[in-house]
Parts: C-alpha cells; sequence; structure tokens
C-alpha cells in the first residue's frame, strides 16, 4: 500500500462592498486576516467588488472601511 496524504486545494473569496441603500462602494478598503494571523488589504472595484485568491481553508476576519462609514466585517469566514 502507499502513503496517502490529503490534498486541500486553495479557494477564492470574492466581496462586494454595499452601503445601507445596496449601493456599491467603490474603492472601500478590505482587510483580510488569515489564519495564521498576517493579513492583505484591496480596494473594490468600480463595483465595490475584492476577490482574494489561492486561500488556503481555514478561517478568515474581513473588515471593509471607506471614509465616512463605519468599518464592517464578519468573523471566521469560512
Amino acid at each position: 500500500s502507499l502513503p496517502a496524504s490529503a490534498q486541500e486545494r486553495p479557494g477564492t473569496l470574492t466581496i462586494t462592498v454595499y452601503d445601507t441603500t445596496g449601493a456599491a462602494i467603490a474603492a472601500a478598503n478590505v482587510n483580510l486576516t488569515k489564519p495564521d494571523g498576517t493579513a492583505t488589504q484591496q480596494l473594490a472595484d468600480e463595483k465595490g467588488t475584492v476577490t482574494f485568491q489561492a486561500l488556503v481553508p481555514g478561517k478568515y476576519s474581513v473588515v471593509a472601511e471607506f471614509p465616512g462609514f463605519d468599518p464592517n466585517g464578519a468573523q471566521e469566514v469560512q
């Protein structure tokens, strides 16, 4: 028999940032904290969207910020 190992494929997380009226917030700063505690950030495009790629399975924290708005986010996103 051969030894087996589990392979976990990297994933993608796409986030769209909206205000309370449902309008997309272009150029919102979206911070993603990875399971190992490191962080990365991206600016939302003109549709308010960011995509983080090549993410290992685990729990992530996400916070979106934009001047004039309170920061908003989610914890333990999988």
